[in-house]
């Protein structure tokens, strides 16, 4: 991570410029995204700023003319590959990617140190709850935990363990961490309470989530609900793991973000690709190296975010990542607004006292051109949709429509039980339904 009082930090600098010389003369993909943004490839890496910037559309573009990889990785590298993993496939078809045996140091090892950081020790029960499959997301928790010497209980998610049997075995066992998606912890608490697991008197003393967002009030339910302290840290298919949270800034609820792990340089663009300043919000570009085998140069997260380099109470000297707000495209443009589903999930969570199941629907409309709904279960009053829509307005500006239907429709259009990433928007007039 950042200087400390455990060491110096690697010349960041000199393992930048030789990422770029490596992505420029032994990558094929970046010399045809030179050619296609700029005409011409450089003979020499310019400086970082300088490189075009790229999305999983190009991944994607990628992996289909040269399948089943793509060509984003040196080639020599993928003689001896360890692992073959996908994305979730969330938001169009998986993507296959390869993990060579070259990679597994640099990653164990950053794995280690998040770990550390978030407080996670060889004393711990790590129960897993992400989907084991071919996405790579739990098979990561498992090499973290090993890392540290932890124990790990493969769990799985709700629709391979559900959520009865799970929680009894959280508690046989005495599982001390517990790892998972945000949205799918919320949905297990929930559960829990209906099953009437007490989860206040449980053995878990930490649940550590990745992989999406997770707004400050479901944050501060969770560690109400389990007595327990949410640590998060930021992690990608595409980025392995890049930022983790120290104890300091999981003690105040996350707001002092996420410590950058080196070899990353991370940058925050406006929707016209300019860098803004500390504390301003826009869209994640990261720059990595900590993969050997495939330098992830200028790769737009998708992810909302900001940057701070203010020192930090633990004494780590890191950027950091601050909470993340959620996707980009997690969001919808109606009547000359932005409506992010996280701001919608904060007020709900506040109205009602606790996190519930929702998505929002933005659909045509013969008089009004279109209407945006917020979907909830049947089991909130339908008497609370006139206070809830009143408050929504007030708080966001915005008139909505409050609609209720059946809590399992819900969990199967979101896929909060599911194997995959979270959608609460479905835009039915903008075309991403």
């Amino acid at each position: 991570m950042g200087q400390s009082s455990h060491g110096q930090r690697p010349d960041t600098p000199h393992g930048l410029r030789a990422a770029l010389a490596t992505a420029l003369r032994d990558v094929p993909f970046y010399a045809r995204l030179w050619n296609e943004t700029a005409g011409r490839v450089p003979a020499e890496a310019p400086v970082l700023q300088e490189w075009p910037t790229w999305s999983v559309e190009e991944l994607r573009a990628s992996i289909a003319a040269r399948p089943p990889f793509g060509d984003l990785y040196v080639e020599e590298a993928l003689a001896d590959l360890a692992f073959i993993h996908s994305s979730t496939g969330t938001t169009g078809k998986p993507r296959i990617f390869p993990v060579p045996r070259t990679d597994l140091p640099r990653m164990e090892q950053v794995y280690r140190e998040h770990m550390e950081m978030m407080g996670i020790h060889s004393g711990d029960i790590c129960a897993i709850t992400l989907t084991f499959g071919l996405p790579r997301g739990a098979w990561s928790c498992v090499q973290a935990a090993r890392a540290v010497g932890a124990t790990v209980l493969p769990l799985s998610s709700g629709k391979v363990t559900p959520a009865e049997k799970l929680l009894d075995v959280v508690q046989t066992v005495g599982a001390t961490v517990l790892q998972g998606a945000g949205s799918y912890l919320t949905y297990l608490t929930r559960r829990a309470r209906e099953l009437g697991f007490d989860t206040r008197g449980s053995s878990v003393r930490l649940l550590l989530t990745n992989g999406e967002a997770l707004s400050a009030e479901n944050r501060r339910h969770l560690e109400d609900a389990w007595h327990a302290r949410v640590v998060m840290n930021f992690a990608s298919t595409d980025l392995s793991w890049v930022s983790a949270e120290c104890e300091a800034s999981s003690a105040r609820h996350g707001a002092l973000g996420m410590h950058v792990t080196s070899g990353v340089v991370p940058e925050i663009l406006d929707e016209r690709r300019r860098p803004v300043g500390d504390g301003e919000y826009g869209e994640l570009v990261v720059t990595s190296w900590l993969r050997p085998s495939s330098p992830r140069i200028r790769f737009r997260t998708g992810d909302r975010a900001a940057l701070t380099h203010e020192p930090c109470p633990c004494g780590e000297t890191s950027v950091r990542i601050l909470p993340i707000q959620g996707r980009v495209d997690d969001a919808v443009r109606f009547h000359g607004q932005t409506i992010w589903a996280s701001s919608v999930e904060d007020v709900l969570t506040s109205s009602l006292g606790a996190p519930v199941d929702f998505f929002l629907e933005h659909r045509e409309h013969p008089e009004r051109g279109s209407v945006l709904a917020v979907k909830l279960p049947s089991a909130v009053a339908p008497s609370a949709g006139d206070d809830l829509a009143t408050t929504l307005q007030r708080t966001l500006n915005v008139r909505f429509l409050v609609e209720f239907m059946d809590d399992a429709e819900i969990v199967e259009k979101t896929g909060v039980a599911g194997t995959g990433k979270v959608r609460r928007v479905f835009d039915l007039v903008g075309g991403t339904a």
